[in-house]
């Protein structure tokens, strides 16, 4: 079992400061432009090793080395004073200079390390809630002016938690993974000499200079802004946020990808998060013109290469900030109706218009214009009453598999960073299974949480089918396009999905089953749901999906199709219909989904040939509209959609869904 409430101790039994193995020249190194842009924060990252006797090849290997923690910490001192001769800027120190900026005086002070033990074992850790199981616990606390301390911390179990907390004015996630790989590099037994020592870094600040004469554009003044320009920090309380630690999975990601195909997983990622927190946010008591800010953190190595090799070479081992925060500022109101691919198309956008070299220039220039009066993010200084915000920054570079310190792959690593501002912080990483999975780190708000957890744990959808997921992503924007309507505010929409009942009416009998498999004539039935405009807009994929399976599964059994045919019997010989067919204009818009997935497009070969195209045409007539989703001639998972519906719906559905449903053509079909 977990130890869900954190219930178990940690002691402290050494503590000891590891220096350089290599005496230094001391000296100062200036922070650039972009490390100014920094306040003071501290950053948590966390490995987690299984007991190394559990997880050696052999015996003989334990017995040989004699692996004990004792002998892990020697190791972890040892190649922490040889790397720090390459990563000096660690083994220093914070000071101001002249102009009240920090420094780093680089003059061998050492790494505080601590040992510890805990009374507890891996496995009943409570990862998700790191809160109660991490914070406090196994991440050390740094002293104001060192810029990195180190703990390992032993586990009832014999496993091991080696974490660290770095300044991050001094580094950013980057730069801290290259001393991480390098650090395990030089421990690791089974690691070259060469490989250890191979990746040296760059501390060339003359690389992140400002231009002269500077360029600023308007777009730095709207992200950036100088700490003498930032209003008083309001009198109530600023809200607690709390740190939690999920899973994604690939199939979930895949999954979300698909509704934005053209963008990348983490633009995908981070719309779908923005609108449950806005979502989280709609029910608040904000004003009706509330917003919700996000932004994402990128690096700007690549980008300040500018094709040149050697500058480019240099900014790949470059120590230090290259960072900048682009934000989006959406109406809360907004990001919840508009369809992901809206809010997608939003966040690429804004990330466009910040990964270029003129960005970064531009912001170094920026910076210089302001010093020594420090800059900051104004994403960060956002007020709890104006609405939400957060950060995201991706760690799908977290070298979570490189750092292996000679006992083996950590099972679990984590970043952590419970940073205590108004705006909350999301980290994605990759899952040490090395599967596809991410590890998402998110300190946020309890009530933003509250939704994730909720709404989220089931809005991928992975669990339902295709059709289900479709017919939903369906229903969204029929009412999307309902809600620009002038129908009253307690409007609906209703979608009907056809459903066979051939298999439900076999009854597990072989025979019955062989029958009813050739069985010819209709056995159809036509559920279907019924909600308001309104709430379908305003509600994730997800709930609509679960909708769509609960009257679906209601409806797909034995007795469903045993009480129809009773039913029809009891009303002869007037007629029955399906009420959905019987929907009236005023009432809000009514379509009917009848999955085609069997159709025999393949098989229909009269002796010239396989069907270059065919599908079914519907144009009934009524009120209600007709959609037939049937598999595409091309025979590689495509779907052909017939639709006939009103011509306003299908507008919305060529604009916003124009991502998913795209014309058919005939060079569609010749590829």
């Amino acid at each position: 079992m977990c130890d869900e409430n954190g219930d178990f101790s940690v002691s402290v039994t050494n503590e000891e400061v590891v220096a350089a193995v290599l005496p230094m020249q001391e000296h100062w190194l200036p922070l650039s432009n972009l490390d100014l842009l920094l306040p003071p924060l501290d950053v948590g990252v966390f490995f987690c090793y299984n007991n190394p006797i559990l997880t050696s090849t052999t015996m003989e290997d334990c017995a040989t080395h004699k692996i004990t923690f004792g002998t892990m910490v020697g190791s972890l001192k040892k190649a922490l004073a040889q790397t720090l001769i390459s990563y000096y800027v660690f083994a220093g120190e914070v000071v101001l200079n002249s102009m009240g900026e920090p420094e780093v005086l680089c003059n061998n002070r050492g790494v505080d390390f601590l040992e510890a033990e805990a009374d507890v074992e891996l496995k009943n850790l409570n990862f998700y809630n790191p809160d109660q199981s991490i914070e406090g616990k196994f991440v050390p606390k740094k002293k104001n002016a060192c810029v990195l301390a180190v703990q390992a911390t032993v586990l009832k179990c014999g496993g091991i938690i080696v974490a660290c907390t770095f300044d991050h004015r001094i580094a950013d996630a980057y730069s801290t993974n290259m001393f991480l790989v390098s650090w395990a590099a030089m421990a690791n037994p089974n690691t070259t000499i060469l490989a250890a020592t191979s990746g040296h870094p760059c501390f060339r600040r003359s690389l992140l200079s400002p231009r002269r004469p500077g360029f600023i554009r308007p777009s730095q003044h709207h992200m950036y802004t100088s700490i003498s320009d930032l209003p008083p920090p309001p009198a109530t309380d600023a809200t607690a946020l709390l740190s939690r630690i999920y899973y994604v999975t690939a199939e979930q990601l895949r999954h979300m990808q698909s509704l934005a195909a053209t963008r990348t997983k983490l633009e995908c990622f981070c719309a779908f998060l923005w609108k449950m927190v806005a979502h989280a946010a709609s029910r608040d008591t904000y004003s009706k013109r509330a917003t919700a800010k996000m932004g994402i953190v990128i690096d700007g190595r690549k980008r300040l290469g500018n094709g040149d090799k050697e500058s480019e070479a240099m900014m790949e081992c470059y120590f230090g900030n290259v960072l900048s925060i682009p934000f989006g500022v959406k109406l809360v109101e907004q990001l919840v109706k508009e369809p992901l691919g809206y809010v997608v198309e939003a966040v690429h956008e804004f990330l466009a218009a910040a990964a270029t070299e003129e960005h970064f220039l531009g912001l170094i220039d920026w910076v210089e214009a302001k010093r020594p009066i420090p800059g900051v993010s104004r994403i960060y200084c956002n007020r709890a009453d104006e609405g939400p915000a957060f950060v995201v920054s991706s760690g799908q570079r977290f070298p979570v598999e490189k750092v292996d310190f000679g006992w083996g792959k950590a099972v679990f690593a984590s970043y952590h960073f419970p940073w205590g501002g108004e705006a909350g912080y999301v980290m994605p990483m990759p899952s040490p299974l090395g599967n596809g999975d991410w590890v998402v780190y998110m300190h946020l708000a309890e009530k933003h949480l509250d939704i994730i957890e909720t709404e989220a744990a089931h809005s991928l959808a992975a669990t339902r089918t295709k059709l289900e997921c479709f017919c939903a992503f369906l229903w969204k924007m029929v009412a999307h396009a309902a809600s620009r309507d002038t129908y009253s505010k307690r409007a609906t929409a209703k979608m009907g999905i056809v459903i066979d009942g051939r298999k439900r009416l076999g009854n597990g009998d072989k025979e019955s089953e062989a029958m009813m498999e050739c069985y010819f004539g209709n056995v159809l039935s036509i559920p279907f749901g019924v909600k308001l405009v309104e709430q379908l807009v305003k509600e994730p994929l997800g709930y609509v999906v679960e909708a769509v399976h609960e009257f679906l599964a209601a409806a797909a059994t034995e007795e469903h199709f045993l009480g129809l045919i009773d039913w029809v019997e009891a009303k002869r010989p007037i007629p029955g219909v399906s009420r959905i067919y019987c929907n009236r204009a005023d009432e809000g818009p009514a379509f009917v989904v009848s999955s085609g997935q069997r159709f025999p497009v393949e098989k229909v070969d009269f002796g010239w040939g396989k069907a270059v195209f065919a599908s079914y045409h519907f144009p009934w007539g009524g009120e209600a509209g007709y959609v037939m989703p049937m598999p595409s001639p091309l025979g590689n998972g495509d779907w052909v959609v017939y639709m006939h519906l009103a011509e306003k719906h299908l507008d919305i559905i060529e604009t916003e869904a124009a991502h998913v449903f795209k014309p058919l053509t005939w060079d569609y079909l010749n590829q």
